[in-house]
């Protein structure tokens, strides 16, 4: 079943803990984009990269994926600092910041070198600031 972003992010936030699911998250987008053999990438990052400027409602549309996707980073940061899964001492709206430009820079690089060891390289390290393990995809 071909699940929407908003569906996957529910699915992640409602089966596991916050550090649990931005990995599953992360492992789950690197999946999709090592699976995806004809290089398609992803509808909003391939419109955000297409849209004009003069485009409002297009860019508002992206803008609020973006802000949902900064939102679902942020709470699972939260969460995880106070249950102390993750480091206490990072700035969450930062680290959120960084992970949604972390998942923007793997869909842009899966679709010129859908690469496992390029993907999981971009990953692991924003996810080992968090105080997580790296990824761990076969």
């Amino acid at each position: 079943m071909n699940q929407t972003l908003r569906e996957r992010i529910s699915r992640h936030e409602s089966t596991a803990t916050p550090g649990t699911a931005l990995t599953d998250f992360f492992t789950d987008v690197v999946q999709r984009s090592l699976d995806d053999r004809e290089q398609r990438g992803c509808l909003m990052v391939n419109s955000a990269l297409e849209a004009a400027p003069g485009d409002l409602e297009l860019r508002g549309a992206i803008t609020e994926e973006l802000t949902h996707l900064t939102e679902f980073f942020l709470r699972n940061i939260d969460a995880g600092q106070r249950s102390g899964e993750l480091r206490p001492d990072l700035d969450a709206r930062q680290a959120a910041h960084h992970l949604l430009a972390v998942l923007l820079g793997v869909r842009v690089i899966a679709r010129i070198h859908p690469e496992r060891d390029w993907l999981v390289g971009a990953v692991s390290p924003a996810l080992t600031q968090l105080g997580l393990r790296p990824l761990s995809i076969d």
